[in-house]
């Protein structure tokens, strides 16, 4: 048949913040984030079950709580995420627009899970009478604001984003809801536009624009087809979180309304129409067809009665009606068909739960499941407050924060906005940790990239040149180092010497790279002396010489020994060894790498270095250049840095104090550190590990392939997260997954990359010989238009023989 179904709608009017409804009744709506409990203990759920538990139980008789969950991709259109994040853009390069097209591209393509939770809260405590309409509202609303206070409460201590829904939201919730398709059109509503004549100027007659065609089993509305799902028999028992496992066992990401209505009862009564039962149950129970035999099933029944009572009576639980019902969408019928089949498959691996759809019913538990309706299913429940908490629809797979700096997606593929630089952090700083293989560099890239894209200063040090490709492609300067270049270990003047003053700062720095050139093979370092006569050398030099280098700090120190032969013969000994140390680096076979003017530039906000080609008997050395500089840089340089440190961490221990103080001043500097290894092992078993670890507020951690007891002792991780951990898996040139300690946030992500993303990134070797081959038949082309052209050809990499678009989306 063939409805209009405004008049239908419960929805009366719309005040400020609350929902008036033809019946009286006074409805507040309340949004919040829910809790994902797929990384949370026991204990924390028990925690968010008990504050739960108190704010169903502020339900009493004539009082409606309904839990709405709602599941649809509104990344584009409602939250404009998309758009958000691309306004994070300032660089305006071809590749930057061709990477960011493509991410976008393929995210408007693929079925993303988007959920939201909804909190209504109804009150019908006064009745409607004839001459008094408005002041039953009005008592109505009164009320409303008691119960809401209390109920809110509970939300604010339970979940990190909770807030009450002003007018403008509310509109919007309800017209979105009722004219999904519509709502892709134009997401405005204007609620007091003219009606046509004759038509009752209610709310509901205003958000109706669309009728609804009801058959048996379905309905269509607004050019969708649509089903309601019910319940048709309750779990045997319950834990908390038990709709995030039915949210685990859908196949895939579709658009469905979930309805959880709680409505309050008169317990004194319900008490007592359990002891009537009890005095009945007790009769059946004696009393059987076949003579002496026992009458099991009212046995049970009655113990199930007794276990009821005991529950109201001595553990403070109260008995609630509940409607649970799920409305889901499609754009054909087979469609249709084909969720409802996962939806019931969902139910049923609830703990012997079960679920049917509505036949004949359509219509009503459509307008059941509408937020803050005030319909009703026929097939009402009964449960207890700690079976209801438990089955209530309030929790979601982790989403992240407000800021799109980074989208990552959680196992559910949906999108997690992330940000390394969120507010709430004691530092910026993160560690890197993943087996061979196991995608650490592809992350490492997929966690600058944005930056990058945000002509944020970002400077990669590593060995083996992972980064040398999206350095080229965003046109930075990349340094393969070797002996051919030259690095002055004496900071330029324009560091040093500010006015007529030498910076201690730089001495110390200086004084600390040319100790370290200089130490003995039996010794750690310069003695005090040592150092107190290097430092007044370097101190003179810089006040005599501008931009030396290390010939010239020879000299000074020659002139330096002269002059303290006859006043302090001890101290002239001590500066004669230290200058035939450092003439080894003058005039050995290093000489042309380090006396000499540097032959790199740092002024590129983009850098990257790579160590491997350097003899391993100087790259300490090269690394405390390069750190003191980089240091320099996070001191004195405005906005935001990033530093990445891979495969590098045997060097980091040759500059541990600066090191230390570089990872200590980030945070006040707007820094991030980011050390990278493959195993996390190696943090731990360097002498300065406690103070990196310490002072990075952020770990990642990809496949592991070491005892996980030293990471979880380490990161203080629960056996939660250790499971979450071995659980990771990759599966090159469509996703890899990575668990992440964001200062007390712990979660799951998966990197699911565009095929532009991959080959930007990839350190795979069937890949790179791909990449050989294609380049030798090409070589006329840029990176950029290569990889372009790769990532057509090969969009999975070396795995797109095996696999393709329909198996990414299967997978991913």
């Amino acid at each position: 048949m063939n409805e209009h179904f405004g008049k239908e709608l419960s929805y009366f009017d719309i005040k400020d913040d609350v929902l008036f409804h033809v019946d009286g009744s006074a409805s507040h709506i309340f949004f919040v984030q829910g809790v994902d409990p797929s990384s949370m203990t026991s204990q924390e759920l028990m925690s968010v079950k008990s504050s739960m538990d108190a704010m169903f139980n502020v339900v009493e008789d004539n009082i409606e709580l309904q839990v709405f969950f709602r599941s649809k991709n509104r990344y584009d259109k409602g939250l404009k995420l998309f758009d958000r994040y691309i306004d994070t853009i300032e660089n305006n390069q071809p590749f930057t627009t061709a990477l960011y097209g493509s991410q976008i591209g393929m995210l408007k393509e693929q079925p993303l899970f988007c959920s939201d939770i909804y909190i209504c809260l109804t009150v019908s405590k006064y009745r409607i009478k004839k001459t008094n309409v408005f002041d039953t509202m009005e008592k109505n609303k009164s009320h409303l604001e008691k119960v809401s206070r209390s109920v809110f409460s509970y939300l604010q201590n339970s979940y990190e984003k909770a807030h009450k829904l002003k007018q403008q939201e509310i509109l919007d919730l309800l017209y979105e809801t009722i004219n999904p398709n519509r709502w892709e059109v134009t997401q405005d509503f204007n609620h007091l536009a003219n009606l046509p004549k004759g038509v009752e100027d209610t709310l509901g007659n205003r958000l109706t624009f669309n009728g609804v065609l009801v058959e048996r089993d379905h309905f269509y509305t607004d050019k969708a087809f649509g089903q309601t799902i019910a319940l048709y028999a309750k779990p045997t028992h319950s834990y908390p979180g038990m709709f995030f496992t039915l949210l685990s066992n859908l196949d895939e990401s579709f658009h469905f309304n979930c309805s959880f209505k709680v409505i309050g009862k008169d317990q004194y009564k319900e008490i007592q129409n359990k002891n009537r039962f009890r005095g009945v149950l007790e009769s059946f129970s004696d009393f059987s067809l076949f003579g002496n035999r026992r009458n099991f099933k009212m046995e049970a029944k009655f113990e199930e009665n007794e276990d009821y009572l005991e529950e109201m009576e001595k553990n403070g639980e109260k008995s609630f009606e509940f409607h649970f019902t799920l409305t889901h969408y499609a754009k054909s019928l087979q469609k249709l068909r084909d969720q409802s089949l996962q939806i019931i498959k969902a139910f049923r691996a609830l703990n012997s739960a079960d679920a049917f759809v509505q036949e004949y019913e359509q219509l009503e538990g459509y307008l059941c499941s509408l937020p803050a309706s005030r319909n009703l299913t026929n097939r009402p429940y009964e449960e207890l407050t700690s079976n209801i908490s438990n089955m209530a629809p309030l929790y979601e797979p982790y989403k992240g924060g407000d800021d799109p700096i980074i989208l990552m997606r959680n196992r559910f593929n949906g999108l997690i906005s992330y940000n390394p630089f969120a507010p709430h952090l004691p530092n910026y700083n993160g560690i890197i940790s993943g087996t061979s293989g196991s995608g650490k560099s592809f992350f490492t890239s997929h966690l600058t990239k944005p930056f990058i894209a945000q002509n944020v200063r970002v400077i990669f040090i590593d060995i083996g040149g992972s980064y040398k490709r999206i350095i080229d492609c965003f046109k930075g300067q990349y340094y393969s180092l070797d002996t051919s270049v030259s690095l002055n270990p004496l900071l330029p003047s324009s560091i040093v010497v500010n006015g007529d003053t030498v910076s201690p700062w730089s001495v110390k720095a200086m004084m600390e790279i040319l100790s370290n050139m200089m130490m003995d093979n039996d010794r750690s370092g310069n003695i005090h002396e040592e150092n107190l006569l290097l430092s007044n050398c370097l101190t003179d030099l810089y006040k005599n010489k501008k931009d030396p280098i290390l010939s010239d700090l020879l000299d000074t120190m020659r002139d330096a020994s002269s002059k303290l032969i006859q006043s302090s013969p001890f101290e002239a000994e001590l500066l004669n060894n230290l200058t035939k140390k450092l003439k080894y680096w003058v005039e050995g076979p290093y000489g042309s790498v380090f006396n000499a003017q540097s032959s790199i530039n740092m002024d590129e906000k983009l850098i990257g270095f790579d160590l491997k080609g350097l003899p391993e008997d100087i790259r300490p050395h090269i690394f405390l250049i390069l750190s003191s500089w980089i240091d320099f840089i996070v001191f004195q340089e405005t906005g935001k840095k990033i530093i990445v440190f891979d495969e590098a961490w045997e060097l980091i221990e040759f500059a541990s104090p600066l090191m230390e103080g570089l990872y200590r001043k980030s945070r006040k500097n707007n820094a991030s550190i980011i050390a990278a290894a493959q195993s996390y092992s190696d943090f731990l078993d360097s002498p300065i590990a406690k103070a990196i670890v310490g002072s990075s507020s952020t770990k990642y951690i990809l496949k592991v392939g070491e005892n996980t007891q030293p990471i979880a002792e380490s990161l203080d991780l629960s056996e939660i997260d250790v499971q979450n951990i071995l659980s990771l898996q990759k599966v090159p040139g469509y996703f890899s997954e990575v668990f992440i300690k964001h200062g007390e946030k712990k979660f799951v992500s998966r990197i699911v990359p565009t095929p532009l993303e991959y080959w930007t990134s990839t350190t795979d070797p069937k890949d790179l010989k791909i990449e050989r081959t294609f380049r030798e038949k090409l070589p006329h082309l840029s990176t950029m238009q290569a990889l372009i052209e790769l990532s057509s050809q090969y969009p999975f990499g070396f795995n797109t023989e095996k696999g393709g678009e329909h198996e990414i989306l299967k997978i991913a």
